[in-house]
């Protein structure tokens, strides 16, 4: 059965006379951390696929939503232009709010996963 081949792989022949201690720590660090990377990989793509809909969805309602619900709202010669604006404020406020409220969900998942991450680096590596 063959060794899996990575990045760290020529350095794992180097004989305990010539291993400095302090470069030894960081190889086993920056090995342990890109092990993690890879285990929680997934995790990392997902939460950046959350981020990135949520900043389309934001885009798209400014861009497309709001102007043809101004169009509209217009179109309609009973809705008076001051009426529509507040509606359009109000409208966005509420908007922002559910975005903001998203963006805090994604965050605390984020953390969570951060703190995961850091505690799993911490249990290998010794500092």
């Amino acid at each position: 059965m063959e060794k899996e081949e990575n990045c760290f792989s020529e350095f794992t022949t180097i004989t305990p006379k010539k291993k400095n201690q302090t470069i030894q720590i960081l190889y086993d660090y920056e090995k342990h951390y890109m092990e993690l990377v890879k285990k929680y990989s997934d995790e990392i793509r997902m939460i950046d696929n959350l981020l990135k809909s949520l900043r389309a969805e934001k885009v798209n309602f400014y861009k497309q939503e709001v102007p043809i619900i101004i169009e509209k709202l217009k179109k309609e010669e009973i809705i008076d232009e001051i009426v529509i604006n507040q509606w359009i404020d109000r409208l966005s406020s509420d908007i922002e709010q559910s975005f903001l409220i998203s963006e805090r969900l994604i965050e605390t998942y984020l953390t969570k996963s951060i703190e995961d991450f850091k505690q799993a680096i911490g249990d290998k590596v010794p500092w």
